[in-house]
């Protein structure tokens, strides 16, 4: 045995072994078993080289070097099928296309098997048989032209496939194709065809030796970019390999034989400190174990479609434990169970939310508490409030009842009007309560209905007809706190009191207006009257009368100032802030 029929049966079963492992990844994938067909091609014509080249007589080598063409002719069809398949081109959709393939190597084996085809004769040379081709016939050019063609369609296909795609897996599995496949043809040609033409009988043929190139290029390509493995199995080692759970594959003795990244790196163990341990090495409490082992003996293995669920605590490297949901579930073949899948989700942030959910709802059922006792106190308050103000109004309307009362026995007409001026003045302020009793904000008071109710009530007091003396008010969205409001709701009273009194002689009509307009946090409060007007010698400021005394107090008490004027009856043009005083307690 020579150097090359070594070599041979070295690579035999290498081929053997590539096809068999590529038909196993998906043993129903179209493309996998036309790969091991390819394969079987390579190993059958390097089998019979192995023995062509050392062959004890030419009858013999005649035998081997036959044999060898099942695989030298079919190889260069199956490649071009093969490559028709994994660039999913239209024509490979149906497997019937795939036969026209196949016609011409057919008829090539035939006729070497009942003739010589192309090949002449068999010189045995330096201890080792070489053929003699012939290049003069049809039969010559023909396979020529067969070989070639198809060869070369294979490699464009691939590399026009390669370019075209956008996805560097596909383009990188193209160039290691084409880059091995090609580097094989050009020096299997130099061996098997261009040597043998000029009678160069220095290397035999040797194509099918130097062919391991192209297959070490596939089996590259096979395990860098996963070529040939589109199955379910690469999937579900794809979705291991990157599910976020903790994966633990526990085969029937209880060892562990396969672990995810995830589970690894949570763990702080390495792929040899967890694979090949037992089970039980990860479970941190006894009870945890009892449970598990007793489902997995007892119900796990009898069903394929059950699963337990249950949550356990995962042993650390660290000593330390993460508490875990796990999901054990049986995995079974054609014979039985074979192992148990666990899967586990780390609870760790799930624990940490959860509690943090209820300390918030704990938090927040406090601070209902809270709010429906801060509300429960302000209804409180708010009635307390109402009530007193009820009273107050009630205990007013008391005073300004025994005024009343007084003055029906007085005969002095003047005693009798103080008493109505007080009178005016007490219901002036008790009004002010009543508005705040019944309004639902006890913080202001509509100023608009108060003038309103304040003027009637004047009216009424001094028994003066409104459709002799018309008034109008005018003060749209003003609302007036109990500070502002009640100094306020004074001035009015004895400015309005002196126009019923004075500005109308009896008899006469005319008309009463008061405006009250807000301009940023200044109020405007306009009196005024259409009447007889003031005396020209009276100086309002030096007046020693009670009403316009009071005025002028309630002016600086309001920190305002006052104008007024004296054309077309009397008006008074009263400029003040709102009064902000402290928070009582």
């Amino acid at each position: 045995m020579n150097i090359f029929s070594a070599l041979s049966l070295i690579i035999f079963p290498f081929y053997i072994f590539m096809g068999w492992y590529v038909y196993r990844l998906d043993s129903k994938s179209r493309l996998n078993r036309l790969f091991i067909f390819l394969a079987f091609c390579f190993s059958i014509w390097t089998f019979a080289f192995a023995f062509f080249y050392s062959a004890p007589d030419k009858a013999t080598a005649w035998f081997w070097y036959n044999l060898s063409a099942i695989g030298r002719y079919f190889y260069p069809a199956v490649l071009l099928d093969l490559s028709l398949i994994f660039t999913r081109n239209r024509f490979s959709k149906r497997w019937t296309n795939s036969i026209i393939l196949y016609i011409i190597p057919v008829i090539f084996l035939i006729i070497t098997l009942t003739g010589s085809f192309i090949t002449q004769d068999l010189v045995f040379i330096n201890g080792q048989w070489y053929e003699i081709l012939i290049t003069d016939n049809i039969w010559w050019y023909a396979y020529t032209i067969f070989y070639l063609l198809y060869l070369s369609l294979s490699f464009l296909i691939i590399g026009w496939w390669g370019y075209k795609s956008t996805i560097l897996r596909e383009r990188k599995q193209a160039l290691i194709l084409l880059s091995t496949g090609l580097f094989c043809i050009v020096l299997g040609n130099l061996t098997n065809t261009v040597f043998q033409i000029y009678n160069f009988y220095l290397v035999p043929s040797v194509a099918q030796i130097i062919g391991v190139i192209f297959f070490s290029g596939i089996t590259y390509a096979i395990v860098k970019y996963k070529l040939l493995k589109l199955t379910a199995t690469t999937a579900a080692n794809q979705i291991i390999s990157k599910i976020t759970d903790l994966v633990f594959l526990i085969d029937n003795y209880g060892k562990i034989i396969s672990t995810n990244s995830r589970a690894r790196r949570l763990l702080g163990y390495s792929r040899s400190e967890l694979e090949g341990q037992d089970w039980e090495f990860l479970i941190k409490d006894a009870q945890d174990r009892e449970r598990i082992c007793k489902y997995i003996s007892s119900e796990l293995v009898e069903d394929e479609d059950s699963y337990k669920k249950m949550e356990i605590k995962l042993n650390t490297k660290r000593g330390n434990y993460i508490p875990v949901n796990s999901f054990l579930s049986g995995v079974n073949d054609n014979f039985g169970p074979i192992g148990v899948l666990m899967v586990a989700q780390d609870l760790r942030q799930t624990k940490k939310l959860l509690h943090e959910i209820r300390e918030k709802n704990v938090a927040q059922k406090a601070a209902k508490i809270h709010e429906e006792q801060l509300k429960k106190f302000l209804n409180e308050k708010e009635l307390l409030l109402k009530e007193i103000h009820h009273r107050v109004k009630n205990n007013m309307q008391i005073i300004s009842s025994l005024l009343n009362l007084q003055a029906g026995y007085l005969k002095d007409k003047e005693a009798v009007d103080a008493l109505k001026e007080s009178q005016a003045r007490i219901v002036s302020m008790a009004m002010i309560h009543e508005n705040l009793y019944r309004s639902d904000n006890l913080t202001g008071i509509n100023f608009e209905n108060y003038i309103n109710h304040l003027i009637r009530n004047l009216f009424h007091t001094y028994n003066v007809s409104m459709e002799k003396i018309k008034f109008n008010i005018i003060a749209p969205d003003v609302f007036l706190n109990i500070d502002t409001a009640i100094p306020c709701g004074l001035m009015i009273n004895e400015l309005v009191t002196n126009s019923i009194k004075h500005a109308f002689p009896k008899g006469t009509s005319g008309e009463i207006t008061i405006e009250m307009v807000q301009d940023q946090d200044e109020y405007h409060l306009k009196i005024s009257d259409n009447g007889v007007g003031l005396p020209q010698d009276l100086d309002i400021d030096k007046s020693s009368t009670l009403g316009l005394l009071l005025v002028n107090s309630l002016v600086g008490q309001l920190e305002g100032s006052m104008e007024v004027n004296r054309e077309q009856g009397t008006s008074y043009h009263i400029v003040f802030k709102k009064l902000e005083y402290l928070d009582r307690i």
